[in-house]
């Protein structure tokens, strides 16, 4: 029987624990988890679908809801968004770049830019040369599969012409990569860059250390007409599986607590980097700069879902200079 009445765990480092207690029939009620790893708890069985129905979420007017819809049940509920923008120094940058072209040219004037190594946190770069969708399906699948092994000549000529903006990115030597988005927030909290993609979950850390200084603005994609976009954060409730009758309700009802107007509303003014997914709430753009900057980043973030495998499991790093490798060269089908 699962601990506690409405037990609230982070699994990200704690997973063997909670296997451990899973086993015993001791794992937690409630878990909150960003989709990935709500998805592999999913799989491992470590979860279970929540029984609230649609009737019962329909006034919390829960966006994105649907896509963790299975049958008449929800794999998981959406709790926030955090989606990825620009950080950076307006003391060094008086204004943000408005297009890849343009953060390059910032660069060239000596600028210190910092990129994601990660692969789904550096795909927003391929918005400007139409690369990012098939890009994105190239990361979802592994390069033996017959899925992966194509591209039709459209996509192909447009990764080709990504993977020359990012050959140039890695040639200019005021354009730093980093294989983790901490180390990328921790340069620029220690003046080392000026301008880093990011998400909106490092912005009270930011704000810190920068205090005034600190600017964000919608990544650059195409033009200023037409910013990138960039796959989001999305943390989740989750329901665990070893829950008795009374403690699931619990759990339900403290879940439904949590995605009310006012709690939606309370963790958003609280916690600057954070947007409600309850559509009831209003977010503050004419009070908070930083909060209408991380609203005009949301129409153009990609929300991951269960039912959207690539947006779900991310990737791992990959340095500029090797993108050309056998590997790509396996997806592209280009030898040379």
């Amino acid at each position: 029987m699962a601990t506690g009445p409405a037990e609230l765990e982070r699994p990200l480092r704690r997973k063997p624990l909670m296997r451990k207690r899973s086993a015993m029939g001791a794992g937690p009620d409630l878990i909150l988890a960003r989709v990935p790893q709500a998805l592999e708890m999913s799989r491992e069985r470590l979860s279970q679908p929540s029984s609230l129905t649609a009737r019962e979420l329909a006034p919390l007017r829960i966006r994105h809801l649907e896509e963790f819809r299975r049958g008449d049940r929800y794999d998981a509920i959406p709790f926030l968004l955090q989606p990825n923008l620009a950080c950076y120094n307006r003391r060094r940058l008086p204004r943000a770049p408005t297009s890849l072209a343009d953060l390059l040219q910032q660069a060239e004037e000596g600028r210190r830019i910092g990129l994601s190594l990660v692969l789904d946190q550096v795909s927003w770069t391929g918005s400007a040369s139409g690369a990012q969708d098939a890009l994105l399906r190239l990361f979802d699948s592994p390069p033996q599969t017959t899925a992966g092994r194509s591209l039709g000549p459209t996509d192909r000529q447009r990764v080709l012409a990504w993977l020359g903006w990012l050959y140039r990115a890695n040639v200019n030597p005021n354009i730093q990569f980093s294989d983790t988005n901490e180390d990328l927030a921790e340069r620029l909290m220690k003046r080392e860059l000026d301008w880093i993609s990011c998400n909106s979950a490092v912005i009270p850390t930011l704000r810190k250390a920068l205090g005034d200084d600190l600017a964000l603005a919608v990544l650059p994609g195409e033009s200023a007409a037409k910013p990138a976009r960039a796959v989001a954060r999305m943390q989740t409730l989750n329901f665990g599986r070893d829950s008795a009758p009374a403690q699931r309700e619990a759990a339900e009802g403290f879940a439904q607590f949590l995605l009310n107007d006012y709690s939606q509303n309370m963790v958003m003014t609280r916690t600057v980097g954070i947007l409600p997914v309850n559509a009831n709430v209003i977010v503050p753009i004419k009070r908070s700069a930083q909060l209408a900057a991380i609203k005009r980043s949301e129409p153009y973030a990609i929300v991951p879902s269960f039912q959207r495998r690539w947006r779900a499991t991310g990737s791992g790093p990959c340095c500029p200079s090797t993108c050309c490798s056998a590997w790509w060269r396996w997806w592209i089908g280009s030898r040379g």
